[in-house]
């Protein structure tokens, strides 16, 4: 029919070329534009990975993989083979717990681009996460030799035993819901019962799920958002009338975020330290504090604790003074064990700050230490936080709960919280 008013319109502008109507214009725009959608429509090709996307959701890796390999004895002209695509689909899978799916789409991948360090990488983070440390380093070693430059495979090879351990202890829990939807979970902390002097799992297939790389967890004062970070942004779930939702990816531009739990301001890194204030629209602008600055917090008098580059990664601070923050100092050596102590969390009051650091003779690659403010100002010496808390693999990017009762960190790529009180256990006992 389309076709038909076409013709008509073409028609009429032969033998009326000065009488030329509107509606006859319009007849005119539209049937080209529909035309031309409808053959784009007829030449358009599905996504294998798409369609392989859906295999997985509805039938399971076997069948996945029997679908790759009729897709691709299919002509080209039927199906694209998107190498990010794929590497997306793989990274997806991974992070939501289905690790096993994600080594099968990354194999497919690296059969379908054989020529991509990238893909060889991914397929390589993807072996560690089901502990496999040899194919890991064969994908490593590959990306490389088809990359040179490629500087985080080389990375991840020096890393590899501290990734393995990190693997081989992180929980098995895949994601049990869809982002954003509602849980049904009610109560604080997501309807969890709270730790006693013994870490757990937060959270564990919502916050924290196997193949993904949960760090920083953080609350709104009333404790009714919870944000973490992710490999792939920043994540929030909130407390409704009906209950908690799913953890949703947000549209904040940064990563180690902390809110404080006496103005409600959040401060996340992002080439330097950047501040947010909360209105009932939700955030505002983001607003750049300091340039050098890594990881947040913050007392009630708003002195601001971080991590600065300077000869290694060191743990300082910055004074506010007349409205602004003046340059940074460098804290002493009871902080800058090593050549790597970052993430500082400081009591709001100021009284302890617990860090993490590289300084040998811990049980993983970094770990965590905690240092009491003394009577007189100065600070006591760090005292390693134990082996009930610190494991193999890597402790850090710690945090506290608004309310002071519960302390939160990451180990082994999730979220672990504990009572806050275990921390008094390792104050020096008075002379």
């Amino acid at each position: 029919m389309l076709k038909n008013y076409l013709k008509i319109a073409l028609r009429n502008i032969r033998k009326h070329p000065m009488k030329l109507k509107v509606p006859v214009i319009f007849i005119l725009i539209i049937s080209v534009c529909v035309i031309q959608i409808s053959a784009q429509e007829k030449n358009k090709k599905e996504s294998a990975a798409a369609v392989l996307e859906k295999t997985f959701k509805d039938s399971g890796i076997k069948a996945a993989e029997t679908k790759f390999t009729e897709l691709i004895s299919k002509e080209k002209d039927v199906y694209t083979f998107n190498e990010q695509e794929f590497i997306d689909l793989g990274n997806s899978l991974r992070s939501s717990g289905r690790v096993k799916a994600a080594v099968s789409v990354l194999k497919m991948t690296t059969r379908l681009f054989p020529q991509s360090s990238n893909a060889w990488f991914n397929l390589g983070q993807t072996y560690v996460r089901s502990v496999n440390r040899e194919k890991a380093i064969e994908s490593y070693k590959k990306a490389l030799e088809l990359d040179t430059n490629n500087g985080m495979s080389r990375a991840e090879l020096t890393w590899i035993d501290f990734r393995i351990d990190d693997a081989r202890l992180e929980t098995r829990e895949i994601e049990r819901f869809e982002p954003g939807v509602n849980t049904g979970l009610k109560g604080p902390y997501l309807g969890h019962a709270p730790p006693g002097k013994k870490p757990v799992v937060f959270a564990p297939g919502i916050v924290s799920v196997y193949g993904s790389n949960e760090n920083t967890i953080t609350f709104s004062p009333n404790g009714k958002e919870i944000y973490f970070g992710t490999k792939s942004g920043i994540s929030m779930c909130k407390l409704t009338e009906h209950g908690w939702t799913a953890p949703k990816k947000t549209a904040i531009p940064g990563y180690e975020m902390y809110i404080s739990p006496s103005t409600g301001k959040m401060y996340y890194t992002g080439g330097g330290i950047w501040e947010m204030e909360r209105s009932a629209d939700g955030w505002g602008k983001p607003r750049k504090l300091v340039d050098m600055g890594m990881f947040a917090t913050l007392t009630q008098d708003e002195i601001l604790y971080t991590t600065v580059f300077s000869d290694g990664a060191k743990i300082g601070r910055y004074l506010k003074v007349d409205g602004k923050y003046n340059e940074y100092e460098i804290l002493g050596d009871q902080f800058n064990l090593s050549t790597f102590n970052a993430h500082p969390c400081v009591a709001p009051d100021g009284s302890f700050l617990v860090f993490d650091s590289n300084k040998p003779g811990g049980r993983g690659y970094t770990n965590l230490y905690i240092s009491f403010r003394n009577s007189d100002g100065t600070w006591s010496t760090a005292i390693y936080l134990g082996d009930d808390i610190n494991a193999p693999g890597t402790n850090n990017c710690c945090s506290l709960s608004p309310d002071g009762k519960y302390f939160f960190y990451t180990s082994h790529n999730d979220i672990y919280w504990v009572s806050a009180e275990v921390l008094k256990d390792f104050k020096p006992k008075k002379q």
